[in-house]
């Protein structure tokens, strides 16, 4: 507070306190659950697969965020939106001290309905701002906000990187049918298991998979060293139409195969409440 005090600005401060309480505490009761996406080589998918998986848990109900930590090459807002960032990662960030819902409220982008997306800068500059205190900072804050949160990294092992990893119940490892992905793949494995990690923290999914293709999904298998979580299917033509538009591939065209996948991943992860039917007497004399 600025010298000297007065009562002008001890009752913005009281104002400021009240509501920074009330924002911090609408979802207090919520833990989010985060996943953590990776690609294992670039171009394997695993930005498409984040931002449309949170487009459904959001179509769903569920309050999520999108966190990209992609801090060089982030394009993840491309995907779902034309609009413009408030904000990026490395402004709140460079924040961390002041962090508070109503800041982090102020600094994303609302892309939908429940679905809020916190940009990756549009330039690589002031990246050291982004340290792995500010990072557990913005994510610990926001398990009280959201009831998911998805995090798209880069390939870079970086402190940032890690713990976000860490922070994470899940690690998605994305890979396509290919030597370079697979070996890129088995690489990242044994640092996550340098880490620390349980296999049953990893989840193995191939992106444009396609039965005809040479590597085979047991050698996928057995080449990285994990069990095969979810294949989704090559569908280039619809993927490439949503990525194009920056509109999520369900919301477009939601009876593709690729569409389907990930509508079943996303009931896998928040299933649906289904309400008991109508009884055929309560159908005709329009009771509950």
């Amino acid at each position: 507070l600025p010298e000297p005090l007065t009562s002008e600005t001890l009752k913005l401060a009281q104002d400021y306190l009240r509501d920074a309480r009330a924002n911090t505490s609408r979802f207090s009761d919520s833990t989010a659950e985060v996943h953590a996406f990776v690609s294992a080589k670039g171009g394997c998918g695993a930005t498409f697969l984040a931002t449309n998986l949170a487009y459904l848990l959001a179509k769903s109900g569920r309050r999520v965020l999108l966190v990209d930590l992609n801090l060089y090459f982030g394009d993840a807002a491309t995907y779902l939106s034309d609009r413009k960032a408030p904000a990026s990662v490395v402004d709140v960030a460079r924040q961390a001290r002041r962090l508070d819902s109503a800041l982090l409220d102020a600094s994303v982008l609302k892309v939908r309905e429940n679905l809020d997306l916190l940009v990756a800068p549009d330039l690589p500059y002031q990246l050291e701002e982004v340290t792995a205190d500010n990072v557990g900072a913005i994510l610990g804050l926001a398990r009280a906000e959201y009831d998911f949160i998805l995090v798209d990294l880069g390939r870079t092992m970086d402190p940032a990187t890690v713990k976000a990893l860490d922070l994470a119940e899940r690690v998605v490892l994305v890979v396509q049918q290919t030597l370079p992905a697979l070996k890129d793949a088995r690489r990242l494995v044994t640092v996550f298991e340098g880490l620390g990690y349980g296999k049953d923290k990893l989840r193995l999914v191939i992106n444009s998979f396609s039965k005809a293709a040479l590597i085979r999904a047991e050698d996928v298998e057995k080449s990285v060293g994990l069990k095969v979580a979810r294949q989704v299917p090559a569908s280039e033509e619809a993927v490439l139409n949503a990525i194009n538009r920056g509109e999520p591939l369900p919301r477009i065209t939601p009876r593709d195969p690729v569409a389907r996948v990930l509508q079943q991943w996303a009931q896998d992860l928040s299933p649906a409440s289904v309400r008991p039917g109508k009884s055929w007497f309560a159908t005709l004399t329009g009771g509950m």
